[in-house]
């Protein structure tokens, strides 16, 4: 038999198929987008203490999934990039099968998910000379997005439980979600009319004074940044309170789509406390408005350092 030429449909069960290092052309699941399962070309290596298997066409220089498979029966699961032929969610659906077809027990990963969305505005596009400085701006966290809008990520949808430190952290996840819920539309404009009204006046020596003591020594370049903030949070505040109704703005998110990504995502940069030094700190002792920047940082910082981890891997269906 040929190893570098064999065919494993992971969804057979009644198949025997044994791994073997060398190329493998493995079945995908059935694709959504063009209604049919397509034969994708794999490599699968022994490596230091597991074994690697991936695919050996790329995206972005990435491969579309690999799967680490450990002597102990577990896997970790990384380099998630959608193709012409499947999504990211069909390449995970497929890693699972993988390995529930090879009787494995539990399975890692790692959630450095992005999504490519254009901004209404540029608020750096007058502060940076660099063009791939800009470019970057347009590349967005899609965990955040993905926990403000369904309360869960990409990858809890295939029952994956977030862990820091071997503990589980959805509990400390919901609790900010539902203060960050409960941040009614008039707390931010209030904030965000302030620093208009702060931002317009002329020769404001206790601005100066807090450009001092926070380091930030061009105040043109910071004003051009929080003018433009100001000015996507009223489109926002227009589009989604005014027009739609919506009751708060963290729950105007059940209404994202990919479509209207620009909308949301220009004026969550308030809530971001290190974009570019522009530490919008400055305006919080002086307003005396909390507006959950401090829970939606703790959100980044959680989501960053998280470990997903599903303990019991089933059999996957062809289509989700």
């Amino acid at each position: 038999m040929d190893i570098n030429n064999l065919i494993f449909d992971p969804w057979k069960i009644s198949q025997e198929f044994t791994l073997q290092e060398g190329n493998v052309k493995i079945y995908g699941p059935y694709s959504k987008i063009h209604k049919q399962r397509f034969l994708l070309d794999f490599h699968y290596e022994k490596l230091d203490n597991y074994y690697y298997l991936h695919t050996i066409n790329r995206t972005n220089l990435y491969n579309n999934i690999s799967i680490k498979l450990f002597f102990d029966k577990s896997a970790e699961i990384s380099n998630i990039n959608k193709s012409e032929w499947y999504s990211g969610t069909e390449y995970v659906l497929l890693a699972l099968q993988i390995l529930y077809y090879l009787k494995f027990i539990k399975c890692f990963l790692y959630d450095y998910s992005t999504i490519t969305c254009k901004k209404e505005l540029n608020h750096f596009k007058n502060l940076n000379n660099n063009q791939l400085d800009r470019n970057k701006n347009n590349e967005i966290n899609f965990k955040i997005i993905s926990l403000v809008k369904d309360q869960k990520t990409f990858y809890m949808r295939f029952h994956f439980i977030p862990y820091i430190n071997n503990k589980s952290i959805n509990d400390s996840l919901n609790r900010i979600l539902e203060k960050l819920y409960n941040i009614s539309w008039n707390n931010i404009d209030d904030y965000m009319h302030n620093i208009k009204i702060l931002l317009d006046k002329e020769n404001n020596s206790n601005l100066e004074n807090n450009f001092f003591n926070y380091r930030i020594y061009n105040k043109n370049r910071w004003k051009i940044f929080w003018k433009n903030i100001y000015t996507s949070w009223k489109i926002f505040y227009e589009k989604y309170y005014i027009e739609k109704k919506t009751p708060t703005p963290f729950l105007s998110f059940y209404l994202y789509q990919k479509e209207n990504c620009k909308y949301f995502i220009n004026w969550l940069e308030i809530y971001n406390l290190s974009i570019y030094n522009y530490n919008s700190k400055i305006f919080n002792k002086r307003f005396n408005i909390n507006i959950g920047q401090d829970e939606f940082k703790e959100l980044i910082n959680l989501s960053n350092t998280v470990t997903y981890i599903l303990n019991n891997i089933n059999f996957q269906p062809y289509t989700i």
